[in-house]
């Protein structure tokens, strides 16, 4: 027996014609914080703050960046550029532990002789003696 599979599920419930729940709760808010800032301050500032506050908020609720709503990509917009980057591939080491080999340096063997070079009869010749 087939089951439908559902269709459509990252889409977000309409409340208000075209605004969803989360904008229509930044329209609410940014709406009565310019009504509260245009109490105090005078008519023609008013109309400023308005634009000011407005056209950011209309480009927030309304704008979509590859499909994306910019209200969901503001917080990772700000972290990218408030918070640090952390690259987890480099490995940090202290100066001591850096390896330093000069043009004069030699690889010596543990009991303290120098290891010979591998040429390619030689390492052919461990190859064979490890197959068998």
């Amino acid at each position: 027996m087939s089951y439908p599979v559902p269709q459509f599920i990252n889409e977000e419930t309409r409340i208000l014609g075209v605004l969803t729940f989360t904008q229509l709760n930044i329209l609410a808010g940014v709406t009565f914080l310019i009504l509260i800032l245009c109490n105090l301050v005078t008519p023609s500032t008013c109309a400023i703050i308005a634009v000011v506050l407005g056209l950011p908020t209309a480009f927030l609720l309304f704008g979509r960046l590859e499909g994306i709503p910019m209200y969901k990509l503001l917080p990772h917009i700000l972290r990218h550029f408030w918070l640090p980057s952390t690259y987890l591939w480099q490995k940090n080491l202290p100066d001591s532990q850096t390896l330093k080999i000069t043009k004069s340096s030699t690889l010596k063997s543990p009991n303290g002789q120098p290891k010979k070079p591998l040429d390619p009869q030689t390492l052919k010749q461990l190859a064979d003696h490890l197959d068998q």
